[in-house]
Protein backbone atom coordinates (compact mmCIF):
# COMPACT_ATOMS: atom_id res chain seq x y z
CA UNK A 1 0.00 0.00 0.00
CA UNK A 2 1.30 3.07 -0.94
CA UNK A 3 2.10 6.23 1.19
CA UNK A 4 0.72 9.20 0.28
CA UNK A 5 1.61 12.84 1.53
CA UNK A 6 2.19 16.19 -0.24
CA UNK A 7 3.90 15.20 -2.83
CA UNK A 8 2.75 12.14 -3.65
CA UNK A 9 -1.01 12.58 -2.97
CA UNK A 10 -3.52 9.82 -3.76
CA UNK A 11 -4.80 9.25 -6.93
CA UNK A 12 -8.77 11.33 -7.70
CA UNK A 13 -11.38 9.66 -9.51
CA UNK A 14 -12.03 13.41 -10.23
CA UNK A 15 -10.52 14.77 -13.34
CA UNK A 16 -8.13 17.77 -12.11
CA UNK A 17 -9.25 21.28 -12.15
CA UNK A 18 -8.61 23.36 -14.92
CA UNK A 19 -5.40 25.62 -14.43
CA UNK A 20 -6.08 29.60 -14.42
CA UNK A 21 -4.84 28.95 -18.10
CA UNK A 22 -6.91 26.62 -19.20
CA UNK A 23 -10.09 29.16 -18.36
CA UNK A 24 -8.76 31.85 -20.28
CA UNK A 25 -7.75 30.12 -23.30
CA UNK A 26 -11.21 28.87 -23.29
CA UNK A 27 -12.51 31.92 -22.86
CA UNK A 28 -10.70 33.17 -25.74
CA UNK A 29 -12.15 30.76 -27.88
CA UNK A 30 -15.59 31.06 -26.90
CA UNK A 31 -15.08 35.32 -27.58
CA UNK A 32 -13.73 34.26 -30.75
CA UNK A 33 -16.33 31.91 -31.66
CA UNK A 34 -18.97 34.75 -30.86
CA UNK A 35 -17.29 37.27 -33.17
CA UNK A 36 -17.25 34.88 -35.80
CA UNK A 37 -20.77 34.60 -35.42
CA UNK A 38 -21.00 38.66 -35.28
CA UNK A 39 -19.25 38.86 -38.55
CA UNK A 40 -21.48 36.27 -40.31
CA UNK A 41 -24.83 37.56 -39.04
CA UNK A 42 -23.55 41.33 -40.19
CA UNK A 43 -22.56 39.54 -43.86
CA UNK A 44 -26.32 37.43 -43.96
CA UNK A 45 -28.10 40.70 -42.80
CA UNK A 46 -26.06 43.00 -45.69
CA UNK A 47 -26.29 40.48 -47.96
CA UNK A 48 -30.20 40.10 -48.05
CA UNK A 49 -30.19 43.73 -48.15
CA UNK A 50 -28.32 43.85 -51.24
CA UNK A 51 -30.76 40.83 -52.42
CA UNK A 52 -34.27 42.76 -51.44
CA UNK A 53 -32.53 46.35 -53.10
CA UNK A 54 -31.83 44.14 -56.11
CA UNK A 55 -35.52 42.41 -56.18
CA UNK A 56 -38.00 45.17 -54.62
CA UNK A 57 -35.90 48.26 -55.79
CA UNK A 58 -34.15 50.80 -53.64
CA UNK A 59 -36.39 53.72 -53.28
CA UNK A 60 -40.13 51.78 -53.30
CA UNK A 61 -40.05 50.01 -50.45
CA UNK A 62 -44.13 49.88 -50.62
CA UNK A 63 -44.15 48.37 -54.63
CA UNK A 64 -43.25 45.63 -55.67
CA UNK A 65 -39.97 47.32 -57.37
CA UNK A 66 -38.70 45.45 -60.37
CA UNK A 67 -41.96 42.81 -60.36
CA UNK A 68 -45.31 44.44 -62.24
CA UNK A 69 -48.35 42.68 -60.00
CA UNK A 70 -49.53 40.39 -62.99
CA UNK A 71 -46.12 39.04 -63.24
CA UNK A 72 -46.94 38.41 -59.27
CA UNK A 73 -49.45 37.12 -59.63
CA UNK A 74 -48.53 34.54 -62.43
CA UNK A 75 -45.66 33.59 -60.18
CA UNK A 76 -48.19 32.83 -56.92
CA UNK A 77 -50.07 30.68 -59.06
CA UNK A 78 -47.11 28.76 -60.75
CA UNK A 79 -46.38 28.23 -56.78
CA UNK A 80 -49.64 27.58 -55.43
CA UNK A 81 -50.20 24.66 -58.62
CA UNK A 82 -46.27 23.18 -57.86
CA UNK A 83 -47.72 22.67 -54.04
CA UNK A 84 -51.02 20.98 -54.69
CA UNK A 85 -48.89 18.46 -57.06
CA UNK A 86 -45.94 18.07 -54.54
CA UNK A 87 -43.17 19.47 -56.22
Amino acid sequence: MPIHSPTNPPESPLPPLPTLQTVDTFNNVGEKAKQGMQGAWEMTKDTTHKIKDTVVGKDDDHHHGGLKDKDEDVAVADLKSRLEKGY
